[in-house]
């Protein structure tokens, strides 16, 4: 049977807000979300007035977490408004439990795909300290580097994309949301965007000690992946990372098993909810294991490490 884990500190996720703009200031206490959040008969009229009110606004909504961290974001945003906006909503509870549960070393911090930030200021909250956040859309990119500079610029923010090689130029794309624009062919591109690989990111960035690598790149998972060879055979890593349920050959999956000789676990929870849900991880044996977790309803993030690295054992001790 797999583990059951109880996640910890869970009052981060859920910020104090306030809603700004030329004319508003309004502030949304944590008690406020908690209160309409779970209270059954309200919660549904405060969601729905709440998400017509920020949807239709300018307003830029600032949060700040337990411990200081600062995250900013315009409310028409689909994507982050759902943290207020959602009882029982969560970011990627599986990746908050993961970071909160190796807060203890001194691990850098590479946040690969960061959109705004958000994970990056969730670490820094935390109390990692090296934070290297990349991101390559340029509209995402301007609300990654104000986030950094709210938190006073102890995070790293570099405007590239991810890729096989060093100094290339990739097209962008940029005409859906925001957290699904992806590499694309330069004639189809909306921008075009230098790159940089994972393994001088690390030469660069964090030429020593343990590093979190959280990989987000929507599809461009296997060329980030060829381009880390290095980082992968030398140093110690965890590379949380997407194999998207489209991807039938599962190829980042297939590489790491194929590659690197890797483990690889998935944390499976039957909703977002850091708050009330238990969590299961599972180890990845072949590829159809891998094929199996997909074909359920889970988070899309898996977990890779070498068996005697730092972080091995409180997967495989927790696993079945």
């Amino acid at each position: 049977m797999p583990h059951k884990t109880d996640s910890r500190h869970s009052d981060i996720l859920i910020p104090r807000y306030r809603i700004l703009s030329d004319s508003i200031s309004v502030i949304i206490s944590r008690k406020f979300v908690e209160f309409f959040r779970h209270e059954f008969y309200t919660r549904k009229i405060l969601e729905s007035i709440l998400n017509v009110i920020l949807k239709n606004s300018g307003y830029i909504v600032h949060a700040v977490f337990k411990n200081g961290g600062i995250f900013e974001f315009p409310s028409k945003d689909r994507v982050w408004r759902r943290l207020i906006t959602r009882r029982k909503y969560s970011f990627e509870a599986d990746l908050y439990y993961t970071l909160d549960s190796f807060r203890h070393l001194k691990c850098s911090f590479f946040d690969i795909g960061s959109n705004l930030g958000y994970w990056s200021v969730i670490a820094l909250d935390m109390g990692f300290r090296n934070i290297i956040a990349v991101e390559a859309s340029s509209d995402s990119f301007d609300w990654l580097q104000r986030n950094a500079q709210l938190n006073g610029g102890q995070i790293t923010a570099l405007h590239k994309a991810i890729y096989s090689r060093d100094g290339l130029q990739v097209g962008f794309s940029g005409e859906m949301e925001h957290d699904q624009r992806h590499i694309t062919t330069q004639q189809d591109a909306a921008e075009i965007i230098d790159t940089i690989t994972l393994d001088t990111l690390a030469e660069e960035f964090a030429p020593e000690g343990p590093i979190i690598v959280k990989l987000d790149v929507e599809g461009a998972e296997l060329p980030a992946l060829q381009g880390a060879r290095e980082l992968l055979r030398q140093r110690d890593v965890l590379l949380i990372y997407e194999d998207l349920p489209r991807d039938t050959s599962h190829a980042p999956s297939r590489f790491i098993l194929q590659q690197c000789d890797w483990e690889i676990f998935a944390i499976v929870h039957s909703r977002n909810d850091v708050h009330r849900k238990k969590m299961k991880i599972y180890k990845m044996h072949d590829l159809n294991s891998i094929a199996r977790i997909k074909s359920i309803k889970f988070s899309k993030n898996f977990y890779a490490t070498r068996r005697n690295s730092l972080f091995h054992a409180f997967f495989d001790n927790l696993s079945g």
